[in-house]
């Protein structure tokens, strides 16, 4: 499994590479961005209908044990999935959001980020981590091979 391939400093020879490995076993990788090469089979996701989007809103609800959104109406859960477009990542963001902040305001917000909404989201969860977690998830970026990050000692964090 590679997930994120269109992260990858060089996703096409990585892909090439991972068919080298593999011989006769499969893999699956994902990719926001399309794979181009003769071996790959490409299957492409669609948002989630609003029956899936409820459906996976109330097991995400159950699963995470939201207390606060448990009894919420299916008027409500209808909204959450509008407003996202049925994409499960922007579903599951919700949810979370709604644990720290009232559901309406959440969904007002996001309303008026209109295409925004990824940026939007974040900066929303971003702006509830404390300071120190903040910082903590800035020390944890991804360091380029060779690279040496000294920016931030523990101590500092």
């Amino acid at each position: 499994m590679v997930d994120n391939l269109e992260t990858a400093e060089n996703a096409d020879a990585l892909v090439s590479h991972l068919q080298n490995l593999l011989g006769v076993s499969r893999a699956i990788v994902t990719s926001r961005k399309q794979v181009r090469h003769d071996f790959v089979r490409a299957h492409t996701l669609k948002e989630l209908t609003r029956e899936d989007s409820l459906f996976f809103l109330r097991k995400d609800l159950e699963q995470r044990r939201v207390e606060q959104l448990m009894h919420v109406s299916e008027e409500k859960l209808v909204a959450i999935h509008t407003v996202t477009g049925g994409a499960p990542l922007a579903l599951k963001l919700v949810v979370a959001q709604a644990r720290f902040l009232d559901l309406d305001v959440v969904l007002r917000r996001l309303r008026n980020a209109g295409s925004k909404l990824y940026l939007f989201i974040y900066r929303q969860s971003w702006e509830q981590l404390s300071l120190v977690a903040q910082k903590i998830l800035i020390y944890q970026q991804p360091v380029q091979s060779g690279e040496i990050v000294h920016e931030h000692t523990p101590r500092q964090i």
